[in-house]
């Protein structure tokens, strides 16, 4: 009966040494897990931030192509009605004067 008692005392312990040893290895993957996601975090966050950078410039470069052409396109109104009235200054004089007269 002691031979019995012994053995399963023996059982039990190896049993518990069994536990602890796979409770070192679970702390050790969930370690080595928990930095493989940190550093997976670190890059995919890298990553989204070049993108987003790489938008906002391409947004910058197109905004300011927009505002060019804008300024471009009211410079040439603006050279086309200093044109006009350079043209037209006269007759638009007289135009203005004889509806002023006529009033």
């Amino acid at each position: 009966m002691q031979n019995l008692i012994d053995r399963i005392s023996k059982i039990e312990e190896a049993t518990a040494r069994i536990h602890a040893q796979a409770e070192e290895e679970k702390k050790k993957i969930d370690k080595e897990m928990q930095a493989e996601t940190d550093a997976y975090n670190a890059r995919m966050e890298a990553e989204t931030e070049r993108k987003l950078e790489q938008i906002r410039g391409d947004y910058r470069k197109k905004a300011e192509a927009d505002l060019k052409k804008q300024r471009e396109q009211e410079q040439q109104v603006l050279t086309h009605i200093s044109s006009y009235y350079e043209k037209e200054h006269d007759r638009l004089s007289s135009e203005i004067t004889e509806r002023i007269i006529r009033s």
